[in-house]
């Protein structure tokens, strides 16, 4: 049975992958200033080039790993690309101006009102957003905005100013944060398992959107860095049985959920992994003990999750005289992930 269990979430994830990667070498998707989807069939030409790109990446990723005995230190090797990764981006930061718009704007401006100490104003004046609501009608329907404007405001606080610039520069540090996660990931997991260590961290240096993003100022970026140390954190946590991983790892997500909703879903693929990681014997039979410490893991992470947000949130309505029950309705959310978009429609007519 656990044999079972082991393999079905492998199945899925492959599934899963498949899917994604023909999709991404069959489509390319774009979005526009106003945020609508554009969908394009890619030729043969696009598709060969992907393939080839996709090849070079397995083929130089096997050669690294059948010469790196040649490498005494790979750690301080890997240092280095991290730092020209680093630098390669502040300049890209220096010459591409992006012009804030929807909800980098909004929550941006809020970040520097919290800053300043004139939110109230700053709320009750505001009422183009989107053109045709305001920000109080905003805030009551998007609460989450809340949160990662404080993690702005905190930055802001840290730096002693409000230059846009503030967050790109943090995405720079964010961006370097997940290929660092990534390249621990690989190595703790090559160490129960065979794999390529050294191909997840070319393919996270060689993925250009989120080189090119940290202009976006948004948290995006964050979320996926914070998710990443926190999955880090919690392998360490599993293989080791030490707790302060575990907390490290709630502190991560936490954070991480702060900045962008959307980092839930590796909330939920950690507590599968935890799940599974208990009821399996794996080597050696598990403990009482461990059980508890694992049941004790998740109690605190679904808590941190929904106690740092909500007084954040609750404070903040209450400051700012906010219906705290207008928000968008968590159905809503799940009905547009479930149903025909403009994606899906566009996909179809190509």
């Amino acid at each position: 049975m656990s044999k079972i269990l082991k393999k079905i979430p492998w199945a899925i994830a492959i599934v899963l992958l498949i899917i994604v990667l023909i999709l991404n070498i069959v489509y390319t998707m774009g979005i526009t200033r106003d945020e609508r989807i554009i969908v394009n069939k890619n030729n043969l030409i696009d598709i060969s080039c992907s393939v080839l790109i996709a090849v070079a990446i397995i083929v130089v990723s096997q050669i690294i790993k059948k010469k790196s005995y040649i490498i005494k230190d790979k750690n301080f090797v890997f240092g280095i690309f991290v730092v020209i990764y680093i630098i390669c981006q502040l300049l890209w930061i220096d010459n591409r101006y992006i012009a804030l718009s929807a909800d980098q704007k909004y929550t941006y401006e809020l970040a520097a009102a919290m800053k300043d100490g004139n939110i109230q104003e700053y709320v009750a004046n505001t009422n183009d957003v989107y053109g045709n609501i305001s920000m109080t009608s905003y805030l009551e329907c998007y609460p989450q905005q809340i949160t990662l404007s404080f993690v702005w405001n905190i930055l802001f606080h840290i730096f002693n100013s409000t230059a846009i610039v503030i967050i790109m520069q943090f995405n720079v540090f964010c961006n370097a944060l997940t290929v660092v996660s990534t390249y621990l990931i690989c190595n703790e997991i090559s160490k129960k398992y065979k794999t390529n260590k050294y191909q997840g961290t070319i393919l996270i240096f060689t993925f250009l959107p989120i080189f090119l993003l940290c202009v976006f100022a948004y948290g995006d970026i964050p979320g996926l860095a914070f998710s990443m140390l926190g999955l880090y954190f919690i392998i360490r946590h599993v293989n080791d049985k030490k707790i302060r991983y575990a907390i490290f790892s709630i502190l991560s997500l936490t954070l991480a959920c702060m900045v962008r909703t959307n980092s839930l879903i590796f909330v939920i693929a950690i507590l599968i992994y935890l799940f599974l990681d208990m009821i399996t014997k794996g080597d050696t039979k598990k403990t009482a003990k461990d059980i508890l410490t694992r049941i004790a893991v998740v109690i605190g992470l679904i808590a941190m999750l929904i106690i740092p947000s909500t007084i954040i949130k609750n404070y903040y309505l209450s400051k700012l005289n906010l219906d705290k029950n207008g928000s968008f309705p968590a159905s809503g959310w799940i009905c547009m992930g479930i149903q025909e978009g403009e994606c899906t429609s566009r996909m179809v007519q190509l």
